[in-house]
């Protein structure tokens, strides 16, 4: 009976799935897979040895502050933080005027606790010079009723 419809028409078959050298058969290994051919090289160009001012006088390109868009909310890339253009409930340029005054805030607060640092030293040791005077004054008032 044929097993193939290639079979039953030629009385024979010759095609290439059943005479691949890639069948594996139980006994034996007869795969051969065919080599690879060699990869190109990444770039043929030598553009990513340039600086950028170079390629911008080479190849005329002007680049642009990063963009791009995320859910809605436009962010670009200034002065080295992303900054949001447009969405959101807050505009970008109010949420970095209120950053900036946070942290103005921030070292505000610290020169406070630093002022109340040294004012507490100045308190413990004046209430310690006073300590000790009383103890001096109270020796002084002991050895005088002694001598009475």
């Amino acid at each position: 009976m044929a097993t193939h419809p290639r079979e039953v028409i030629s009385g024979g078959c010759r095609c290439r799935y059943c005479h691949s050298k890639t069948k594996m058969p139980l006994f034996g290994n007869t795969f051969s897979p065919k080599k690879t051919p060699p990869r190109k090289s990444a770039s043929l160009s030598n553009l990513h040895t340039l600086d950028r001012s170079t390629r911008e006088i080479e190849l005329g390109l002007e680049y642009g502050a990063p963009a791009m868009n995320i859910g809605g909310q436009s962010l670009k890339f200034e002065e080295g933080q992303w900054v949001a253009e447009s969405g959101g409930n807050v505009p970008g340029k109010e949420v970095q005027r209120l950053k900036k005054r946070n942290l103005q805030l921030e070292e505000e607060n610290n020169l406070l606790r630093l002022k109340i640092d040294i004012l507490l030293d100045m308190l413990s040791e004046t209430t310690a010079e006073s300590h000790l005077l009383e103890k001096e004054l109270e020796e002084v008032k002991n050895q005088s009723r002694r001598k009475k």
